[in-house]
């Protein structure tokens, strides 16, 4: 019986967590100055282009709309997927002046996913 109970409590708290590990843009921006944080935040950057490329391959499969088009001959690397990044935050930065706690709640891979979504529309027909 004390085993059941320990193990209720274990799963009762681990559901209680908060599960959610975006990297909000607050800590991106302040993480910019260390370089092996700034390294390991471009691995992330590329890893979330990765999850995106093939979430937008499965809606293909389904023939559903793609999230984003990138042309098929364009080959981008990490670098530039930063820079797509940094430019969505400039593009969006108003809003971070003019409510500076949505630092504390939007997360760069809401607008990541943003910028890729704006720098390579899908022509809708």
């Amino acid at each position: 019986m004390k085993k059941f109970i320990l193990v209720i409590m274990i799963l009762l708290l681990t559901i209680s967590t908060n599960v959610f590990s975006g990297l909000l843009l607050e800590s991106y921006e302040q993480s910019k100055k260390d370089k092996t944080v700034k390294a390991s935040n471009e691995l992330y950057i590329n890893a979330l282009v990765t999850a995106y490329g093939w979430a937008n391959t499965e809606l293909k499969q389904r023939n559903k709309e793609l999230l984003y088009c990138q042309p098929d001959n364009l080959a981008l690397d990490q670098k530039n997927y930063v820079m797509i990044l940094e430019d969505h935050i400039d593009l969006t930065s108003k809003l971070f002046k003019e409510n500076n706690a949505l630092k504390k709640e939007v997360s760069i891979e809401y607008l990541l996913l943003q910028g890729l979504i704006v720098a390579f529309p899908c022509n809708n027909k």
